[in-house]
């Protein structure tokens, strides 16, 4: 998001609040509900794991009543990609509405035949349409993306393994030196 497009929202977001604020109760409102606005944001929890995980996704930052009826996507790789889960927003602290939704860790891709690597990056973006217009616009917030940190099931016994390999490879060679020096000293 542009600089520029971020201080516009942060202004409507002030004006809105503003808005909100001078407006008693019990006046009839001009302001519409079923308007949602705001930037969305993502966050996960844990924000990196292990194959097959729950992983919590949590969105927010939208603002208006008009969220409520808006649905929120976590996909992969982009906002075509593949659904992970989704959520409807609620009200949340503050007069923001937000949602989360779980999901599990993907597989991490094999790097040969058999084994899988012992980690990788995934790309996860949370959609909403706010204006209905079939479009997710980063632009206007519609859209954010996070990366989530995946770990193999195998990579600690894979790495205990190579760490095995190298200490009794050390203890192979000390023994060695050990043995050529005895026999350096017997021959003098």
């Amino acid at each position: 998001m542009s600089t520029k497009s971020k201080v516009i929202l942060s202004v409507t977001i002030i004006l809105f609040w503003f808005i909100s604020v001078g407006i008693s109760s019990s006046q009839t409102s001009i302001t519409s509900e079923s308007v949602c606005d705001g930037s969305i944001f993502l966050t996960f929890s844990p924000n990196h794991g292990f194959v097959g995980d729950t992983i919590t996704a949590s969105v927010g930052n939208l603002i208006g009543e008009g969220c409520i009826d808006k649905r929120v996507y976590i996909k992969e790789s982009s906002c075509q990609g593949l659904q992970y889960c989704s959520c409807l927003p609620s009200q949340m602290t503050g007069g923001m509405y937000g949602c989360v939704c779980t999901f599990r860790a993907p597989p991490t891709p094999y790097i040969s035949g058999t084994e899988p690597s012992r980690e990788s990056t995934f790309t996860y973006y949370a959609c909403v349409d706010l204006d209905g217009n079939g479009v997710y616009d980063e632009d206007l917030g519609e859209q954010t993306h996070m990366d989530l940190l995946v770990y193999s099931r195998y990579a600690p016994l894979s790495m205990a393994t190579e760490s095995i390999i190298i200490i009794i490879t050390l203890g192979v060679l000390l023994v060695i030196i050990i043995f050529v020096f005895r026999m350096s000293l017997r021959r003098k």
